[in-house]
């Protein structure tokens, strides 16, 4: 396990903010991950936990404590009846593999930066589906009850939402569902109309970000979320700009960082956002993307 002193934090989130981390470890295995927790929880240690980094920011101040990466390779591996995969594996990877095994049903998550891990935590997802409704089983870790084994029911999953997630669980290997089976054609081919509809409407690959800022809303007497973008490009916000922080031109629910900014800059349009959609819409937008220290 590999690990850092005096650690800049700004190139472990895709968002690419933060000052530097008194310390961070890289853990190596499940079995590593669930260690070095338990050794920090047991010393009473701070520490928080990431992967990809993808939906979440840093302020730009010293970060105390510990923070753990798990972002290893992995492995994952298909048995007759699920995909097992350690919590560290990428999305990517996930894809990569059900193509070249003939697992369709998890091109929705095409184009998402994340971890398994992360994903299943957040309940991730897009175009209708969320990776909530493939998990089986999974093996968490906590404090208090060591390594055990959680089934799908147990997540208890709600839109960007878990169980997990709530009660700061760690993940460290899940069992996902094989939906179907189908060709590596057709699975090139529907990834392919999702990566180029994503590309329509969103900020080019690479750019600096922490995927959809806000949570979709949900409107009193409706059964579905209405898209938080439009709520804000309707308030007048896309394309406005404090600093180096800027609402993305291409799609109003990503807020991009274009260099040389700042976390107080981030917040200052973020209440701007907030406020002109609150003032127009009578509704209060809420975050979907994690703040680190937690604001207070």
């Amino acid at each position: 396990m590999k690990v850092y002193q005096n650690y800049p934090v700004a190139q472990l989130t895709t968002f690419g903010l933060g000052g530097n981390a008194e310390k961070v470890v890289f853990p190596e295995s499940p079995e590593e991950l669930a260690a070095c927790v338990e050794k920090l929880s047991r010393s009473g240690e701070n520490y928080f936990l990431l992967g990809n980094g993808s939906n979440l920011i840093f302020q730009d101040c010293r970060i105390e404590g510990t923070l753990v990466v798990n972002r290893s390779p992995g492995l994952i591996s298909e048995e007759d009846d699920c995909i097992r995969a350690d919590s560290s594996v990428s999305l990517s990877n996930l894809l990569e593999f059900c193509l070249g095994n003939g697992i369709g049903g998890y091109e929705f998550l095409s184009g998402i930066p994340g971890t398994v891990g992360g994903a299943v935590s957040g309940n991730a997802g897009a175009y209708g589906d969320s990776i909530g409704n493939f998990v089986r089983t999974a093996e968490l870790y906590s404090p208090e009850k060591g390594i055990f084994q959680a089934g799908q029911g147990d997540f208890n999953f709600d839109y960007r939402e878990s169980e997990v997630k709530r009660k700061k669980l760690v993940i460290t290997r899940v069992a996902l569902s094989k939906p179907s089976r189908s060709s590596s054609w057709c699975i090139k081919s529907r990834t392919g109309e999702i990566l180029a509809q994503r590309d329509s409407k969103l900020p080019p690959r690479g750019t600096p970000c922490a995927g959809s800022f806000f949570k979709n809303v949900l409107l009193p007497g409706a059964d579905r979320r209405t898209a938080a973008a439009w709520f804000i490009d309707q308030a007048g916000c896309k394309g406005l700009r404090v600093g180096g922080i800027e609402v993305s031109p291409y799609h109003a629910n990503f807020i991009v960082n274009k260099g040389n900014s700042s976390f107080s800059e981030l917040q200052e349009l973020v209440q701007i956002v907030k406020e002109r959609v609150r003032d127009k819409f009578r509704i209060e937008l809420q975050e979907e993307v994690i703040y680190y220290p937690q604001l207070r």
